[in-house]
């Protein structure tokens, strides 16, 4: 079973803004309250002293509209969206892409198309079908089908799928979560905050956070490893830059255990 939150039900800090803006540009205005004679100079006091305070304040920060990249799931066509996320039409093939948010419960098959977000809950089980999301919040099962995510697949402990049904350029491990790979999985960028054992061949940047653990073998152009993150694999490191300079692949290092493994005192 898939529910349905619609994001309209969703305003971001720039969407209220502009409607504070709007009202004021209305003449909408606080109501006055009477106040006791004696009183007014009081207030008028008040009032000239906080108008000084704010001519001296100086405004470093304005809002700023929340920008999405999202991928059209007819035509493929990517493209950004400013401010709320909401069904928006694509700009080249003009085809009505919904943005309504969508849990799946239960077991489940058939098709789900969305430049929003689909949560798959820890009793979810997708066993057929397709999912073609701009993002995947995955804390139940993937066991067949094909699930196509454009922009982020988050892990979560209990989480599960099988590699060849899922087709995902960024993966998020979530504490807690645990990833094991019996074949070459190609991404682009990958961050570690759970555990991952398999082989990773990344174009964009892989990062151990603190607490993560990779184990394995990496081939890719950037590595992050922070103060309490473990890795214990064999790594082929190259720079982008560098790539098209060099004519032969690049020497594996083999980073020994006792040398790379890290863990946090905790």
């Amino acid at each position: 079973m898939a529910r349905r939150k619609k994001a309209d039900d969703i305003v971001d800090g720039f969407t209220t803004l502009q409607a504070a803006q709007r009202a004021t540009a209305k003449g909408v205005r606080a109501a006055k309250t009477a106040l006791p004679p004696g009183k007014e100079a009081t207030r008028d006091a008040e009032k000239q002293s906080s108008s000084q305070a704010i001519d001296k304040a100086r405004i470093g920060h304005t809002a700023q509209p929340t920008r999405h990249e999202i991928t059209c799931y007819e035509c493929g066509f990517a493209f950004l969206l400013t401010g709320q996320l909401k069904s928006t039409y694509c700009p080249k093939c003009r085809s009505i892409l919904d943005a309504t948010e969508q849990t799946i419960d239960g077991q489940w098959s058939g098709i789900l198309k969305s430049i929003g977000i689909i949560r798959i809950a820890h009793n979810g089980v997708v066993k057929d079908g397709r999912i073609v999301v701009n993002d995947l919040i995955l804390e139940g099962r993937i066991e067949g089908g094909r699930v196509e995510v454009s922009g982020k697949l988050e892990l979560c402990q209990g989480g599960w799928f099988v590699p060849e049904s899922v087709v995902a350029g960024n993966i998020v491990i979530r504490s807690g979560a645990s990833l094991v790979l019996d074949k070459d999985m190609k991404l682009k960028n990958l961050q570690i905050m759970g555990e991952v054992k398999g082989r990773i061949r990344a174009t964009g940047i892989v990062e151990v956070r603190t607490g993560g653990y990779f184990h394995g073998d990496l081939v890719g152009h950037r590595l992050i490893v922070e103060d309490g993150g473990a890795l214990n694999a064999t790594v082929a490191v190259t720079p982008q830059d560098a790539v098209s300079g060099r004519q032969n692949p690049p020497a594996t290092d083999n980073w020994a255990a006792e040398s790379v493994h890290r863990r946090s005192a905790a």
